[in-house]
């Protein structure tokens, strides 16, 4: 009895000495190591167990990069226990199309299409580029970074330019402007969002033209919304959050 005790003492004691020794990441041939590295938990010189492998296998298969993720403690020639992380990368470059349908003409009133790099310079950044010809002109440029600095600290960004003829009257409707949206973590449970928004909107017009009635012209009308501000404040752990927002915006006419 006192035998069996020993054996499941040390048993024991073998399981709980099985420490990592180094961690290694295999298969990632686009994307940077320290992307992979920064989302487990497993540390060096720390005990290793079932349920760290668990999270951290889930952590890195969330980053939508890899089709397949394991995660295996293995001993070298050494006796160190390594921590192999092995992944399998997808493609990741798109074409998209864009077609845009128009409700009131009951027509699709622009094509066009983008591409789509869902890891670029191989550190988990989506770029975007698009454009569409016809009743619809624009074309855009979209960039998402979702952890770009500290702890999770985020950045989405795009840039646009619109260009649209009314289905009716010789009306140019252009739309520029830029989005940006950043997110900051203090802890786990707090977080902070902000929104900033220019748009700058130009109606122009040389021939406005209703039955029976006169001509009307102008040059145009032109519509800067210059700062569109929102902050988010979300506590995870209360439930609670706080939003605030301001909007400022000029508007000027020529007749």
């Amino acid at each position: 009895m006192h035998y069996i005790l020993l054996l499941l003492f040390l048993h024991i004691n073998i399981l709980l000495s099985e420490t990592i020794d180094l961690i290694q990441i295999e298969g990632n041939t686009k994307t940077k190591e320290y992307i992979i590295l920064r989302e487990i938990k497993q540390q060096l010189n720390t005990p290793w167990s079932e349920e760290s492998i668990r999270i951290d296998k889930n952590r890195i298969y969330n980053l939508g990069l890899f089709s397949s993720v394991e995660i295996d403690l293995v001993t070298n020639k050494t006796d160190k226990n390594i921590y192999m992380i092995v992944v399998s990368e997808m493609w990741y470059i798109w074409p998209f199309p864009i077609v845009k349908y128009d409700n009131r003409t009951d027509q699709i009133s622009s094509y066009g299409g983008g591409l789509i790099h869902q890891n670029f310079r191989g550190r988990d950044e989506n770029i975007s580029i698009g454009a569409t010809a016809g009743q619809v002109s624009e074309y855009f440029l979209w960039y998402v970074n979702p952890w770009i600095s500290g702890d999770h600290n985020s950045l989405d960004m795009t840039i646009y330019d619109q260009s649209s003829k009314h289905h009716v009257y010789n009306i140019i409707e252009k739309d520029q402007g830029m989005y940006v949206e950043g997110g900051v973590y203090k802890g786990y449970n707090h977080k902070f969002n902000f929104w900033l928004h220019y748009n700058n909107k130009i109606t122009t017009n040389d021939e406005l033209s209703f039955p029976l009635q006169k001509k009307y012209s102008y040059s145009d009308f032109n519509e800067i919304l210059f700062s569109v501000q929102h902050l988010r404040y979300v506590n995870h752990r209360s439930d609670f959050i706080m939003s605030a927002s301001s909007c400022h915006s000029s508007h000027f006419e020529h007749l």
